[in-house]
């Protein structure tokens, strides 16, 4: 007798034909129990659902194809092993997505999420929190709003949610959703929006001795009171106050995970840099009742970066500022000193209305690019006023009124020395002596000849630089040999009349040219005060807008 043991072809042939209808028995049986195995609701599970149903293919995929004449073996006849070790195999996976299951239904039958999982009523709940800063989104300066995406780390221990690993298949962890659990009430105390945004579709990891891990991300609103004394090279400090909305520290205990929030997958922003996210714990007791609050700050560090408003509105302000000091040296003649000087000044006033449109409206603290803008707003305008007063000195002459001795002494001899203009003012007030002395000396020598009814050569000289009398007409560039000929011909004559009214003419004459010259000595004057002050301006506010710029830098460097 052989080892293997031969069927009967009747055997053979029953076996054969209920083969068919017993798979696909069978095969509908396994589904089901597959499907209770893996529920929806379970994340782990979803991985070992894959693997029974590629199991459960690649078992079925191996068929070796039999016919009905073969003589079908216990030894030779893999095809009859292959379904009990199918079915063995997905009963091991099954099982453990089954324990699971059984565990998961067994800690929720009896759980209630609105009850504080303490040990004993009276034990406080220590709850740990920390923070992921994600990413800063927006502050808003005019309001006053920070608007950032956080990764919110809660920890407890739930005393409902603990097992023993070893009797449910050494299942270390399950993960729940959250909503099917207890949360701590924390909230954001200085939020602006409707609280924290939903988030409890995330899962919690719930470990076997009860500790709770909840990883959630959030994008929050918060108020941050700004400082910005130092704008643009600010440093703001916003802070983010979390606590229970409700529950004191005798029931519920608030710690934070470590000394400070998690930057490592912070993503760089454009303008605002992170330093550092310092936590700090803060109990509060209140005259209401004697419970402590514990609440935790998470106090977010950046830095602006001041590259954008250094190149949009400090260095176009600079400019404009130093093209302020060109009104200095702008001829007054030109007449477009005042045009300059009311067109820097609405410049400056438009880059203040930019400025004040981004800073908050707060009175505590005035930015000091706020302060830079209206001190060079300042400069502009007594530059403005100044340029009138100048003006005013240059035209002052035209009316005829003499320099005032104080005047004189201030601006043409001790303001010249320290401008280094007295030169020029000597050499003008030297000129005028000169023709004064010569013009004195032709007046005595006038005075003489009237006595002797002559006419002196000197005076001639006088009409020299007088207009001439032509053709009952005033003429330019007279001579003396014209004046002598008409001289002679009325002497000839003996035509007295003529030689006095020819005596009368050069007296008007010489008063014209007396006055011609005052006028020109006291224009001259008033143009040399109007120079020497415009010089002094020039050096002034010189000194004065390299003050305010190295203000501002070494305040930024503090």
């Amino acid at each position: 007798m052989t080892n293997s043991i031969v069927l009967t072809p009747l055997l053979r042939a029953t076996v054969y034909a209920i083969r068919t209808p017993l798979k696909a028995i069978l095969l509908a049986t396994i589904v089901r129990q597959w499907r209770q195995f893996c529920p929806p609701y379970t994340t782990i599970n979803s991985i070992k659902a894959r693997r029974c149903d590629l199991l459960f293919m690649l078992t079925f995929a191996y068929e070796p194809i039999e016919t009905p004449t073969e003589p079908i073996t216990l030894k030779s006849s893999r095809n009859s092993l292959c379904l009990p070790s199918f079915i063995i195999t997905t009963h091991q996976i099954s099982g453990g997505a089954d324990e699971e299951y059984e565990l998961i239904e067994q800690l929720m039958t009896s759980y209630d999420r609105n009850v504080r999982p303490s040990a004993r009523p009276t034990d406080s709940l220590i709850v740990q929190m920390g923070v992921a800063l994600m990413q800063i989104i927006d502050l808003d300066e005019r309001n006053q709003i920070l608007q950032t995406n956080l990764w919110l780390r809660l920890y407890w221990n739930d005393a409902h949610l603990h097992w023993n690993k070893t009797e449910h298949g050494n299942i270390e962890v399950i993960y729940i959703p959250a909503n099917r659990i207890w949360k701590p009430d924390i909230t954001l105390y200085n939020s602006v929006s409707d609280g924290i945004p939903p988030i409890d579709q995330y899962l919690a990891a719930i470990f076997s001795n009860g500790d709770v891990m909840w990883l959630a991300p959030a994008v929050i609103e918060s108020s941050c009171q700004l400082d910005v004394t130092y704008f643009p090279w600010d440093r703001q400090e916003c802070n983010l106050q979390w606590g229970s909305w409700i529950m004191s520290g005798n029931r519920l205990d608030l710690f934070n995970r470590s000394a400070t929030g998690d930057m490592n997958d912070f993503i760089s922003n454009g303008e605002w840099e992170l330093i550092d996210i310092p936590a700090r714990r803060q109990v509060t007791t209140y005259d209401c009742c004697d419970d402590p609050y514990p609440t935790l700050h998470f106090t977010i560090i950046i830095q602006r970066r001041p590259l954008y408003y250094v190149t949009t509105l400090i260095i176009p302000c600079s400019f404009i500022t130093f093209c302020a000091l060109l009104v200095f040296w702008l001829p007054p003649e030109s007449g477009e000193k005042i045009s300059l000087s009311v067109t820097i000044l609405l410049a400056i006033t438009v880059f203040l209305l930019l400025i004040a449109e981004t800073l908050p409206t707060q009175s505590s603290s005035v930015p000091l690019i706020s302060t830079y803008f209206l001190a060079v707003l300042l400069v502009l305008a007594a530059s403005t006023v100044f340029t009138v007063v100048v003006l005013n000195l240059h035209h002052r002459g035209d009316l005829g009124e003499e320099v005032p001795n104080w005047l004189r002494k201030v601006l043409l001899e001790w303001l010249a020395r320290c401008v280094a203009m007295r030169d020029l003012v000597e050499i003008n007030q030297k000129k005028h002596r000169l023709a004064s002395n010569k013009i004195a000396s032709l007046q005595e020598e006038d005075d003489k000849a009237k006595k002797k009814n002559t006419i002196h050569d000197d005076q001639c000289r006088v009409i020299e630089l007088t207009p001439s009398y032509e053709n009952g007409k005033l003429t330019p560039g007279s001579t003396i040999s014209n004046l002598m000929g008409f001289m002679d011909r009325s002497t000839d004559a003996s035509d007295s009349g003529k030689l006095d009214r020819i005596i009368a003419m050069m007296e008007m004459f010489k008063v014209r040219l007396f006055e011609r010259r005052r006028q020109d000595r006291l224009m001259t004057e008033w143009m040399l005060c109007a120079q020497v002050l415009d010089r002094a301006l020039f050096i002034v506010f010189t000194i004065v807008i390299l003050i305010m710029h190295l203000a501002i830098l070494l305040t930024h460097g503090n």
